[in-house]
């Protein structure tokens, strides 16, 4: 094998292995409890996690801004069994910071579907709030 491929690979994994800043836990802790929350409907706490520019685009294409979200999460209120990420990485620049990381999400019809997604947090009087999720890749199961 090539000696440069093992130095990228050696890179990647050193890159993934560094632990993860307080700031980074923060936002990575924080999403978790956002989709803890859509799976129990609890609209008071997305109210606030969601800035009010929050911007949802679907692995389907389709668009949500806040308040379309929360009707949608209000609408699908006890159809989620879990909602779980795993693979999180996250980049703190100053008030802004950057998630990306994979969600699987099973719902009561076992219908469920795994997303590569990136999301978007700014820091406002203190406290992180989502303004974009984006889904890259959408995976039906």
């Amino acid at each position: 094998m090539n000696p440069l491929f093992f130095s990228v690979l050696f890179l990647a994994f050193s890159v993934l292995a560094r632990a993860a800043t307080p700031a980074e836990q923060e936002l990575s802790d924080l999403q978790q409890r956002i989709d803890d929350a859509v799976a129990a409907g609890d609209s008071a706490f997305l109210q606030d996690a969601y800035a009010g520019d929050f911007r949802f685009k679907h692995g389907t294409g389709l668009v949500d801004n806040k308040e379309s979200w929360l009707k949608s999460v209000e609408k699908n209120q006890g159809n989620f069994l879990s909602r779980a990420h795993s693979d999180v990485e996250a980049e703190i620049h100053g008030d802004v910071g950057l998630v990306a990381g994979k969600l699987k999400v099973v719902r009561k019809d076992n219908h469920g579907y795994l997303l590569d997604y990136v999301r978007a947090f700014v820091r406002r009087d203190g406290r992180w709030q989502m303004i974009m999720h984006r889904t890259v890749v959408q995976q039906n199961f």
